[in-house]
């Protein structure tokens, strides 16, 4: 009796904050819940299937748990607007989420800092629906083998790729064209930019870290801007904190940067290295510890 009768909430739920707390069974009538789920700081919680008869969640959100995997969801979900995975330890996979739905206005997705989490190929159907309306976060996630799942991306509002030290390559975002907001740091294995080599337009792209005044985290497996061979417009342009950079060659076809561009904290790109850049962009870096790059960033 009690909660196991309840079907619809008018507003948020929210569960957790307890040791002992280890099922949701009696959420399994559940079927709707108009504004967010959210579910945290329960470590010994380590399955949420009772929540597999919800058709309407606007925003799902899940942190500090002991949940391995997300329950799947029936076709007649009507699909949700934010998702966040966030510091739930045992969390090894999203495969779940091919049965999830994305609403009419975008999606903006975090998954942060669970460590066993190896893949992200679920991600795969929502990125489809989405549409370009996208915000994506992938950070401290290492144990993460690829970015296998995000092939559906032509378009991003944001992404940021941050702490990912089993990444090897970008070749899953082959088919990004345009990007309002993208960062990648702390992803040391990638060698180059191939994996975005069809990318034509950033309004804010950043390589490691450049609105920090003391040491970032860089893109240390980079020497150069290889492999950004399409880049033709960019606003605001951060090359920080990338210890092996040695070169701004790569991204031939920008002439100009349309807001300011930054390169602080490469050990190895010397005075004559910025200035060939400089020169073809016409314009020199900003080099005041005031000096933003990350522009305005668009909301979720």
């Amino acid at each position: 009796m009690g909660l196991r009768n309840l079907i619809s909430i008018d507003g948020s739920l929210r569960i957790g904050f307890s040791d002992t707390l280890t099922t949701v069974a009696p959420f399994e009538c559940l079927q709707e819940v108009t504004d967010s789920l959210v579910v945290s700081n329960a470590v010994n919680l380590t399955k949420i299937s009772a929540f597999s008869s919800l058709t309407t969640m606007a925003s799902f959100e899940m942190y500090h748990t002991g949940v391995t995997e997300l329950p799947s969801l029936p076709a007649e979900f009507a699909g949700i607007q934010i998702l966040k995975l966030i510091d739930n330890a045992k969390l090894t996979s999203l495969d779940a989420l091919t049965t999830w739905r994305v609403g009419s206005n975008g999606i903006g997705i975090t998954i942060q800092g669970n460590p066993n989490l190896q893949s992200v190929i679920g991600l795969q159907t929502m990125l489809n629906q989405a549409n370009g309306e996208v915000s994506l976060t992938l950070e401290n996630l290492p144990s993460l083998q690829s970015l296998g799942g995000l092939e559906p991306m032509s378009g991003v509002q944001f992404l940021r790729l941050r702490g990912l030290p089993s990444i090897e390559n970008l070749s899953p975002l082959s088919q990004l064209r345009t990007a309002y907001y993208l960062q990648m740091s702390a992803v040391p294995l990638v060698k180059n930019l191939q994996g975005l080599s069809q990318l034509e337009k950033a309004d804010t792209l950043i390589l490691g870290d450049c609105w920090v005044a003391d040491a970032g985290f860089g893109m240390d497996g980079l020497i150069s801007l290889e492999g950004l061979s399409s880049l033709v417009e960019v606003g605001n342009l951060g090359i920080g904190w990338n210890a092996n950079m040695t070169s701004l060659t790569g991204a031939d076809k920008v002439s100009n940067v349309l807001n300011l561009w930054t390169a602080k904290g490469n050990p190895k790109l010397n005075d004559d290295a910025i200035q060939e850049f400089a020169d073809q962009v016409g314009q020199g870096p900003c080099i005041s510890d005031a000096c933003s790059c990350s522009g305005s960033l668009p909301q979720f």
